[in-house]
């Protein structure tokens, strides 16, 4: 019963393919999508508004928002990570909006405190003469 219940699903919304158009139609309301605070329960949620928008004939219901719900948050058959590789930033107004977190590996942060260090070191001698002067 549960397998033929997902397979209908499935069907009606067209694969991933129809999945993603879908969210497509959402607009930029598909980042409430992965907030934590975005829940099923009430009819007038993005998943009842992402159901609106697929061709599951039992649209704005329990358990059709339930199951958008499952296959975005649990990635089932990658429907999260396909979309978000495909929405890969392409304009420069979407990349500046993020913010960027630089990777860095230990060496280089070291290199830096010593620098850092020497910098402060170099102006307190530099305050230390001017002050006997």
């Amino acid at each position: 019963m549960l397998a033929r219940f997902r397979k209908d699903y499935w069907t009606a919304v067209k694969g991933v393919e129809g999945y993603h158009a879908a969210v497509e139609k959402l607009g930029p309301r598909y980042h409430e999508m992965n907030t934590e605070r975005q829940t099923y329960n009430d009819p007038n949620c993005v998943w009842g508004q992402l159901a609106n928008l697929t061709n599951i004939p039992t649209k704005n219901v329990y358990k059709t928002r339930k199951w958008l719900y499952t296959m975005w948050k649990d990635d089932r058959r990658e429907v999260r990570s396909l979309f978000e590789a495909q929405r890969a930033p392409t304009n420069s107004q979407e990349v500046s909006n993020k913010p960027r977190i630089a990777m860095v590996d230990n060496d280089t942060l070291r290199i830096q405190q010593v620098r850092l260090s020497l910098i402060l070191h170099l102006f307190r001698c530099e305050i230390e003469q001017v002050s006997y002067v």
